[in-house]
């Protein structure tokens, strides 16, 4: 009996390293497009939960929005190795691509209709808050403002995220929009090719 006890701490030991290992094996980029994915969900995911599967792989590109979500316009010059990851729960699936250094996040899906008289970056804008919020808003509902401006990157200048390396010089054309939601100015950057929506949120006091 003594015998079969050791045999058994000594297999779950083994089991216990194999899964930290596999764990070790999955790359934060991972983690980053997770955490970006259940700003968005009612019921977050975690990998560990019974029937969510992932898969991901490093990808490179004649273009970053190839096979995720098509740009309007490729003057501008981004990351041609990327993550491709995806997220399977029950029948839902969400396909992201990620730059390897994890600051350009773009969910793959279609591109929103946009209303007449709009220009598409707004209406990519709204589609964002919308799902972000879980709500049903039109441009009539709320208050909106926009700019069209010039960006260093394709970090958008948010404050949240790091801009790539110094020798980065690519300039991204694109658009500043707030909505007034509850009081609050909710801002977005968006490129004007709308591979890039960025809910841009302001920077947290020290």
């Amino acid at each position: 009996m003594r015998k079969l006890t050791v045999l058994i701490t000594l297999v779950l030991a083994f089991a216990s390293i194999n899964l930290t290992e596999a764990q070790e094996e999955i790359p934060s980029a991972v983690y980053t497009a997770l955490d970006h994915l259940n700003e968005y969900l009612l019921v977050p995911i975690n990998l560990t939960d019974q029937g969510v599967e992932w898969d991901w792989s490093v990808v490179e590109l004649g273009d970053f929005g190839e096979n995720c979500r098509e740009r309007e316009d490729k003057t501008a010059f981004l990351p041609d190795v990327a993550y491709d990851i995806t997220f399977y729960r029950m029948a839902e699936s969400y396909h992201y691509r990620v730059s390897m250094d994890e600051q350009l996040i773009v969910y793959c899906s279609d591109p929103v209709d946009v209303p007449e008289n709009t220009i598409p970056a707004v209406a990519d804008a709204m589609d964002d808050l919308n799902r972000r919020f879980h709500a049903g808003l039109t441009l009539n509902d709320i208050p909106w403002r926009w700019q069209e401006t010039q960006f260093n990157d394709y970090t958008l200048d948010c404050p949240a995220l790091t801009p790539p390396e110094e020798d980065f010089d690519q300039t991204i054309e694109g658009y500043i929009i707030e909505f007034t939601l509850l009081g609050q100015i909710r801002e977005y950057r968006v490129s004007k090719d709308r591979l890039i929506v960025l809910y841009c949120e302001p920077e947290e006091e020290e």
